[in-house]
């Protein structure tokens, strides 16, 4: 079994966000196994591209984390197996 961990900083672009998890998962394996976590969803635009990517490979998408969710724009919809600790 084989951790990846992105450690991605405030300044990146969505765009760039995305690069990088397509450069972790180009490898992945029927085998492979992924958790989703951010620390902030609000619209979620970055979740769902992750989510979307990570569909596109072989790997099972077990689910996505984030801390704080901003309720009122709805990010989460449309993200299965979402959950969230903190809601504003």
């Amino acid at each position: 079994m084989e951790l990846i961990l992105l450690k991605l900083k405030n300044a990146l672009s969505r765009l760039q966000v995305v690069k990088r998890i397509a450069r972790a998962c180009h490898n992945s394996f029927v085998s492979d196994k992924v958790v989703l976590i951010d620390d902030l969803i609000a619209t979620g635009g970055t979740m769902k591209a992750a989510v979307k990517l990570i569909g596109s490979t072989d790997a099972a998408l077990l689910g996505a984390l984030c801390l704080i969710e901003i309720d009122f724009l709805k990010g989460k919809e449309g993200i299965e197996n979402f959950v969230s600790l903190i809601h504003v």
